[in-house]
């Protein structure tokens, strides 16, 4: 195959990694609640879910990076937004442009993977960078799992980032000693151009681009603290690299001098990231306060008075609190057992036996020989220390991840990298069955999980925040049920209904993954007006337990008002709550089409549920027997009504020209 084919190739796989970034697939809750719900909240100021980790009390996990990965692009859409409403365009606040930009936020992060491996690949000492390119770009894990929003896929970005700057900074100072041979991969090239050129110049071998490795391993800790785990053999290598500088010095002052010199701007690196990712998390959680003029100032200010009056700040500004260290609350927090087990005990051979088989398929067993045998005949002192350092960080990350009881595919992302360029020089050798086979098992993990996999929540939430939200013109049916308008572009203050009553809806999920609330776009200001949306998650709850919730949200009065209401011009109907005259509310159900929910009408429930939409594709592997038996039915994500039961017979027919059943 041509170079210029391969580039075509790589391109058109950049471009399906580019869909597969907007494809609905859901991997698992953290791609959500470990930054966009968490940043969304903040920067929209909508009601959301803070999941544990951002909790104020114990705070285990840095805002720096969900607000640098998620915030500052929700940061832009909102400015674009105000801009355009300036100019009369509303509508670029919506659910899909929310999950647009923090999908297409984390394909671009993604191509530093690219930009980095290309790099990384020449320091190997290979000269066509595009079989290893393609390996990486057709893998699911590009494809799927580094489009999505999660810490884990960060940490591969920063930890690739991290193998280059080692070896950019490295470089920096052999290609100048010597000039026209290109980048030194050998310790004993390096050894010996370190021997050719005086201590004076050798000082500047480490400088600026070690301090930006600093930075970035220091943004990999604070990001998640596993990342020591595939990062460590980085810091080996860098203080063989810098010992190697030093030793062959003339002078035992000249040894220590350019000892600290390589050591110095590192340790500067990793401090001052450190001091600001501290101080930013401190300010965030609330523990440390700042005061300006005897006044207690946000955060948002503090970065306005920073802008507007710098000076002010040397003269008028003081600290009151304590810091808080978000990686060590979370390493306080693992080192729990209870606290541990309650997120899943999984046995220690699982990352061995299962999660690297269904990341790297028919890749994995090859690469997990290649490693091993890099690991075991590769030294420091090696020809290929790039190969020799990426084989060691993908065994110690899996290795030392193995020790711990919880484990989950993700967490082995980073391996991608050291896995494709370990295997670089066999991909020429391998048979073409293999590569058939490669293409076949991502192909279908792309389908599984980019597209299948409870693929119906995010577009759920979009009709949901339609059906909740921009509640006006709302009228009497009779005396227990207001019909009223919804689904305006919610981009304006709130709107008082026309009437004195309370509206709530209630979205009670079953058997789904946890939904994104941020999608629902409800303003945190509006939790005292007379529009509110309640969020339940029963996750896989017993039946009992959904039955006895909805048996107590069950409204009063007639429900032919009710299907009457729902079909009327696309309007929908709140019924009284029972025992007031002011608070009206709906329920809907949120279910798979898997899920037997007959058991929760049955025994005079005193409800009855009406199917108002459906989502395709929607798959959820808890019932995957049963999906299997009617995929073209069952592969859905159902929305139901919650209505009073009637007395009389009952007809089963389409709600809102969109429904196929009735749960009685």
């Amino acid at each position: 195959m041509h170079t210029q084919t391969k580039f075509q190739l790589y391109l058109v796989l950049l471009l399906l990694r580019l869909i597969c970034a907007f494809l609905p697939g859901y991997i698992h809750p953290d791609e959500f609640f470990q930054s966009p719900e968490v940043t969304a909240g903040d920067v929209f100021d909508y009601d959301v879910f803070v999941p544990w980790e951002f909790k104020p009390e114990l705070p285990a996990r840095s805002i720096v990076l969900p607000y640098l990965t998620t915030g500052v692009p929700f940061e832009l859409l909102k400015l674009i937004s105000v801009v355009a409403k300036k100019y009369g365009f509303y509508g670029f606040e919506s659910s899909l442009a929310l999950f647009v930009t923090q999908r297409l936020a984390f394909f671009t992060f993604s191509l530093l993977i690219d930009d980095s491996v290309i790099r990384l690949h020449g320091l190997t000492g290979a000269r066509n960078p595009f079989p290893v390119l393609l390996v990486l770009a057709s893998s699911h894990v590009m494809l799927v799992y580094h489009t999505r929003s999660f810490s884990n896929a960060i940490e591969s970005v920063l930890l690739t980032v991290s193998f280059y700057l080692l070896f950019r900074a490295s470089t920096l100072y052999t290609a100048k000693a010597l000039p026209g041979k290109g980048a030194i991969t050998s310790s004993q090239a390096l050894s010996q151009a370190t021997a050719d050129v005086g201590a004076a110049q050798s000082r500047g071998f480490f400088s600026t681009w070690t301090v930006a490795l600093g930075l970035v391993l220091t943004l990999g800790f604070f990001s998640r603290i596993t990342f020591v785990f595939y990062g460590f053999p980085i810091g080996i290598v860098f203080l063989y690299l810098a010992i190697r500088n030093a030793w062959d010095q003339r002078g035992i002052f000249s040894k220590i001098g350019v000892f600290f010199s390589d050591i110095i701007p590192l340790v500067f690196g990793v401090t001052l990231t450190s001091m600001f990712c501290v101080f930013v998390d401190s300010l965030y959680f609330g523990s440390l306060k700042l005061v300006l003029r005897d006044r207690v100032v946000t955060l948002e200010d503090f970065v306005t008075v920073l802008t507007n009056d710098p000076k002010s700040l040397l003269y008028d500004l003081t600290l009151t609190g304590t810091i808080v260290i978000t990686p060590l609350n979370n390493l306080v927090y693992n080192l729990d057992p209870e606290l541990r087990a309650s997120h899943g005990v999984h046995p220690l051979y699982l990352h061995l036996a299962a999660n690297l088989p269904l990341l790297f398929g028919p890749l994995a067993l090859l690469a997990a020989y290649a490693i091993l045998k890099s690991a075991v005949t590769l030294r420091l002192t090696a020809g290929n220390l790039p190969t020799t350092l990426l084989a060691y960080s993908g065994l110690c990350g899996v290795a030392l991840l193995s020790l711990i009881s919880h484990q989950e595919p993700r967490f082995l992302l980073p391996v991608l990298v050291p896995i494709v360029i370990t295997m670089s020089q066999r991909f020429s050798s391998l048979p073409r069955v293999f590569w058939v086979l490669w293409i076949v098992f991502n192909a279908a993990l792309v389908v599984v999980y980019g597209l299948l996999h409870q693929g119906g929540i995010v577009p759920m939430m979009g009709f949901l925040q339609k059906q909740s939200l921009g509640i006006r013109n709302c009228v009497p049916l009779d005396s227990a049920h207001d019909a009223c308008d919804v689904g305006f572009v919610v981009d304006e203050p709130f709107i008082k209904p026309l009437t004195h009553h309370h509206y709530t809806t209630n979205l009670v999920f079953y058997k789904t993954l946890m939904p994104p609330q941020h999608l629902l776009r409800y303003p945190r200001n509006w939790k005292n007006t007379d529009i509110t949306i309640n969020v339940v998650d029963h996750a896989g709850a017993e039946l009992s337990v959904v039955k006895k919730d909805l048996v107590e949200r069950v409204p009063v009065g007639d429900p032919a008002s009710v299907a009457q209401g729902w079909r009327r011009d696309g309007r929908v109907v709140f019924g009284r709550r029972e025992g007031s005259f002011l608070l009206y509310e709906r329920t809907l159900l949120i279910a798979p089409a898997t899920t037997d929910l007959t058991p929760l009408t049955a025994n005079n429930s005193g409800f009855t549920l009406k199917l108002v939409h459906r989502q395709w594709p929607h798959v959820n592997f808890d019932d995957f027997d049963v999906l299997i038996a009617d995929p073209e039915r069952l592969a859905y994500l159902d929305a139901y009504l919650l209505t009073v039961a009637a007395t009389t017979d009952k007809s089963e027919g389409d709600v809102a020209g969109e429904g196929e059943r009735t749960v009685e």
